[in-house]
């Protein structure tokens, strides 16, 4: 999909196909390698795409230059206070005092925070307790993972953390973020995964807490590594001329609300081919049609807030086939998504009583309206010398249905 300015040397490796392109838990819907968890049911399968999980070439770098997470009780996803009496060392750790000066975290804090986030989240997402979601994540993370480990998940077993890397820029004001990438393996503990997380610190009398979650699975190595300056920490992010890390995440909002509306891209689109770009879109725009085939209309809005849902933009060195390539980026951010689905002139939308047709969220009836909210938790990827953008990355789903119920005829 990408390759370096300069002919002379070797491209990087092309990403991996789509069927690399799966999230932690296993899959069971061969049609559209969605709703594997027993949240979403045969109708809202097809409405968000492909995958829950994304395929990224390169792990994420360094250098944190566009950082922000502003709203601390981000849509109905509160975020818990420290506990500074946390009885367990883990819990302690995600609330110690910065031990470098002049800097909120170093690598070795970092490391210190990962560790303990593995452990007390792996065991939170098992026990699916979602009540200790909520005080280890916030944002777009806590969304998906409280819905994902409360509605018919299967029970995962806590996977092993086999290998890391941190990407921890230089930072003297909160809100302060580093980047976490982590070799494990599926839910299921069968397939190698690659889990990229983004943790944020909103203050001093905030704990660490994952904002952001996603990853791709197909490969036992990763290859991307910090761009780190003499001092060990992350450099800034590169700049790319006409490009706002901010407005990427409403960019590709924009570009599926195109592919949804008219099925195919806007003009002019600097959106690169993959799973998450033209892929994505002929889905979406395959799920609409099927529901007119049905007499249903579907209204779908796709949308994106950084204000309050936090994006982040890291510097990348790019390792392939045995040369470095310097100067690239990877920003992250989430989609956001509402579709509104009608039935056809005198009839219902139907939820049986197993609630196979619209997914666990909703309860069993008759409706004459159907709505369903979600996100996507996605990255851009970003070289030098290149005008197109990867897009890298999609976890989540449906994290909320409602219905209006249909009038019964007296």
């Amino acid at each position: 999909m990408f390759q370096p300015p300069n002919d002379t040397h070797p491209a990087p490796p092309p990403p991996p196909p789509p069927i690399f392109d799966h999230p932690p838990e296993s899959f069971s819907d061969s049609h559209s390698n969605v709703g594997t968890t027993g949240l979403v049911g045969a109708r809202l399968r097809v409405v968000v795409g492909v995958t829950v999980c994304g395929l990224l070439l390169a792990a994420t770098g360094a250098g944190l230059v566009v950082g922000h997470y502003l709203n601390t009780a981000t849509r109905g996803v509160p975020v818990q206070p420290a506990d500074s009496t946390s009885p367990t060392p883990a819990g302690a750790i995600l609330s110690a005092p910065p031990a470098t000066p002049g800097s909120l975290v170093d690598s070795t804090e970092a490391a210190r925070v990962l560790d303990a986030m593995w452990s007390l989240r792996e065991q939170a997402l098992a026990d699916r307790d979602a009540s200790a979601v909520a005080r280890l994540e916030t944002g777009p993370a806590a969304q998906w993972d409280m819905v994902r480990c409360t509605f018919g998940c299967p029970a995962p077993q806590p996977r092993p953390m086999l290998d890391t890397r941190l990407f921890v820029p230089r930072q003297s004001a909160y809100p302060a973020a580093f980047l976490a990438e982590v070799r494990t393996t599926t839910d299921d503990h069968l397939t190698a995964y690659i889990e990229i997380m983004v943790f944020v610190r909103q203050g001093a009398a905030h704990p660490w807490m994952v904002a952001l979650d996603t990853g791709y699975s197909g490969f036992n190595q990763m290859a991307g590594a910090p761009a780190s300056d003499s001092s060990g920490f992350d450099q800034a992010a590169p700049v790319f001329p006409g490009i706002d890390p901010s407005a990427l995440p409403g960019r590709l909002a924009s570009y599926w609300q195109h592919w949804k509306d008219v099925g195919g891209p806007p003009s002019g689109s600097d959106f690169d081919h993959g799973v998450w770009t033209d892929l994505q879109g002929q889905h979406l725009y395959a799920y609409r049609q099927q529901l007119l085939a049905n007499g249903e209309v579907e209204h779908a809005t796709y949308s994106a807030d950084p204000s309050s849902d936090g994006e982040w933009t890291f510097a990348l060195d790019e390792n392939a086939n045995g040369h470095s390539y310097t100067g690239w980026a990877i920003s992250c951010g989430t989609v956001l998504y509402t579709a509104v689905i009608t039935p056809g002139p005198g009839s219902a939308l139907i939820q049986p009583a197993d609630q196979s047709e619209w997914g666990t969220l909703l309860q069993p009836g008759s409706y004459a309206q159907i709505t369903n909210k979600g996100l996507h938790q996605s990255c851009f990827l970003l070289q030098p010398g290149y005008t197109t953008i990867g897009v890298v990355g999609g976890n989540g789903d449906v994290i909320q249905v409602t219905g209006i119920p249909a009038i019964q005829p007296t």
